[in-house]
C-alpha cells in the first residue's frame, strides 16, 4: 500500500516527463522538416527525453527541500539563499546529466557538450526550479489555509458547546425554580431592589450566554464580571452556605482567558462542593502570574474528587474544557484536577499570559 502510494506519483512525474521529450522531439520535427521520417523520431526521441527524465527523478528531491525550508516572512532571510544555491546545484546536476547522455550516446568527450548547454539552459534551470519551488509552497499554503479554517470551526463549535452546557445547567429545573422562588419570596417580603437586583442578575447571565457573537477569548476583568451574576444568583440560593473569595494577582485582570472558563470551573465546585454538604462551604477563587504563565485556580470545601465517581471526575464540563483548551493553546495550556491544601477539590488551569493590548 505505502509503495503503491508512492509509486503513483512517481509514474506520473516519469509518464510526464517522457510526453514533454515527444513534445520536444515533435518540435524538432517542424523545424527540421527535412529529415527522413523513419529516421526521425527514434533519433529526435535519444536527444530529448533523457534531459526530462533526469529532471523528473530531481523534482522529489526539489519537493523535499521546498518542504522543509519554507520561505516565510520571519526567516527568509535563511531560506532564500539556501534555494538559490539548491537551485544552481540543481541546474549543474541537470545539464550535467544531459550532457553526460548526450556525449556517451555520440562517442564525444563530456566537457565538449557540458559547457554549450550550460550557457543556453542554465536561466532556464533555474527558472524551472524555482517554479517547482513556487507550487509546493502554494499547495503547502493551501492546504494550510484549509486547516485553519477546519480548526477555526472547531473553535467556534467549542465555543457553542461550552455556552449550551453552562446554559443548560442554568436552566435546569432546580436551579431556576429556586431562583425565582427566591425571587416569590423576595417580591411577597417587600424586598424590592432584591428582586430587581436578581432579576438583573438572571437576565445578563442568560443574554451573554445566548449572545452569538461572543468571543472565543475574553479579559479576565469581563469573565470575573459575567462570574459575579452567576455567583450573586447561587448566594440568594445557598443564601450562608456559600462564601466565596476572590484573590486576583496584580497584573492579571487584562489577560486574556477562554470565554465561560471560570463559569465552568466555579459551576463544577459549587455542584460538588456545596450542594455535596449540609454546612457552609467556601469557593476560592485566585488568579495569579507565574512568568508566562497566567494560573487559573478553582478550590472548594467539599468532599473532593474522591468522594465523585471515577466516571463523573468532575462532570463533563471540565473534559470538555479540557479538549477546549487543547484546541485553543496546544500544549502551551493545561488543566489539572487535585486535592486543595484545606480539603476539597482543586483544579488548575495553566494558560500562556496575553495582556490584552497583544490582541486577541
Amino acid at each position: 500500500m505505502i509503495l503503491s502510494r508512492h509509486l503513483r506519483p512517481a509514474l506520473v512525474v516519469l509518464g510526464v516527463a517522457v510526453a514533454f521529450g515527444a513534445l520536444e522531439a515533435a518540435q524538432w520535427r517542424l523545424l527540421y522538416p527535412d529529415i527522413p521520417g523513419r529516421l526521425y523520431w527514434p533519433e529526435s526521441l535519444l536527444r530529448t527525453t533523457p534531459s526530462w527524465i533526469i529532471l523528473a527523478l530531481l523534482v522529489p528531491g526539489i519537493v523535499l527541500l521546498a518542504r522543509a525550508v519554507r520561505v516565510r516572512r520571519e526567516a527568509w532571510r535563511i531560506a532564500l539563499p539556501l534555494h538559490i544555491v539548491a537551485g544552481v546545484c540543481f541546474t549543474f546536476v541537470h545539464i550535467a546529466g544531459s550532457a553526460w547522455v548526450t556525449a556517451f550516446r555520440l562517442g564525444a568527450p563530456w566537457r565538449v557538450y557540458f559547457w554549450p548547454m550550460f550557457a543556453r539552459y542554465a536561466v532556464l534551470g533555474l527558472f524551472i526550479y524555482g517554479a517547482i519551488v513556487a507550487v509546493v509552497h502554494a499547495l503547502q499554503f493551501q492546504s494550510e489555509a484549509r486547516e485553519r479554517a477546519l480548526a477555526a470551526s472547531q473553535l467556534q463549535t467549542g465555543l457553542a458547546r461550552a455556552k449550551l452546557q453552562f446554559l443548560r445547567a442554568q436552566l435546569q429545573p432546580h436551579f431556576l425554580f429556586n431562583a425565582l422562588n427566591s425571587i416569590s419570596s423576595m417580591a411577597l417580603n417587600g424586598e424590592r431592589e432584591r428582586v430587581a437586583g436578581t432579576v438583573s442578575h438572571l437576565s445578563e447571565l442568560l443574554r451573554r450566554c445566548l449572545d452569538e457573537s461572543a468571543a472565543q477569548e475574553v479579559t479576565l476583568a469581563v469573565e470575573l464580571d459575567l462570574l459575579e451574576h452567576y455567583l450573586e444568583l447561587e448566594r440568594t440560593r445557598f443564601g450562608d452556605r456559600l462564601r466565596i473569595e476572590r484573590r486576583v494577582g496584580p497584573g492579571t485582570l487584562d489577560a486574556w482567558v477562554p470565554s465561560l472558563l471560570l463559569q465552568t470551573l466555579v459551576e463544577n465546585a459549587v455542584r460538588h462542593g456545596i450542594e455535596a454538604r449540609l454546612g457552609p462551604g467556601v469557593v476560592v477563587v485566585e488568579a495569579r502570574r507565574d512568568g508566562a504563565s497566567l494560573h487559573l485556580e478553582v478550590r472548594d470545601s467539599g468532599p473532593g474528587f474522591q468522594a465523585m465517581s471515577r466516571a463523573s471526575n468532575g462532570g463533563v464540563g471540565l473534559a470538555n474544557t479540557e479538549a477546549r483548551l487543547e484546541q485553543l493553546y496546544g500544549t502551551t495550556a493545561s488543566l489539572e484536577r487535585g486535592a486543595a491544601p484545606e480539603g476539597g477539590a482543586r483544579v488548575t488551569v495553566r494558560l500562556p499570559l496575553r495582556p490584552a493590548e497583544a490582541g486577541a
